[in-house]
């Protein structure tokens, strides 16, 4: 049963890439032929569609999925920003439910400026896996400390400005739910 229910896995991860490009066909307005006539003229604009549509196939949530196309879509309207759009699409491909938890909570706890939120205690786990996830969103520049650490390693953080936006992009095309 295990391995029939593994066998369907790359369906699964088909639906979700072609959702990714039926959202992404619809925000641009443009008929799905302007679009792969586009990917074969611009080798950019092909790695802006592989990119968010492999990204796509392997998310855990719809606002995901839908984030990854509107973010593909701004780069497709506007030449000038591809690039920001590949660098997001490589951001948010990278998140997973856990690190949204954790985005949620620092938002929510509303920090003065100086301030972290010890992320072991926010969302009940080990120190260890919490220091992880602070150094994996520190690196994506979600998140910033309050404060110097002698082991490089860091307990405690709060929400970065891009943080914010991104976290914003994700409850806005999760209907209000960056989870769902």
């Amino acid at each position: 049963m295990l391995v029939s229910l593994l066998e369907q896995w790359p369906a699964l991860q088909r639906v979700r890439a072609q959702a990714l490009v039926s959202s992404l066909i619809d925000l641009l307005n443009d008929p799905e032929l302007g679009l792969i006539r586009r990917m074969k003229e611009d080798p950019r604009v092909l790695r802006l569609v592989w990119s968010a549509a492999n990204a796509a196939a392997n998310s855990d949530t719809e606002a995901k999925i839908r984030t990854l196309a509107y973010v593909a879509s701004v780069g497709l309207n506007d030449d000038a920003k591809l690039d920001e759009s590949m660098f997001l699409i490589d951001t948010i491909r990278e998140l997973e439910v856990i690190d949204v938890r954790l985005l949620l909570a620092l938002e929510a706890a509303n920090l003065a400026p100086e301030s972290g939120l010890k992320t072991s205690e926010a969302l009940a786990v080990s120190q260890g896996v919490a220091e992880s996830l602070n150094a994996k969103l520190l690196r994506l520049a979600l998140v910033e400390t309050p404060g110097m650490s002698f082991r490089g390693l860091h307990s405690e953080v709060r929400l970065s400005q891009f943080g914010r936006e991104v976290l914003v992009a994700l409850r806005l095309h999760g209907n209000g739910n960056p989870l769902r």
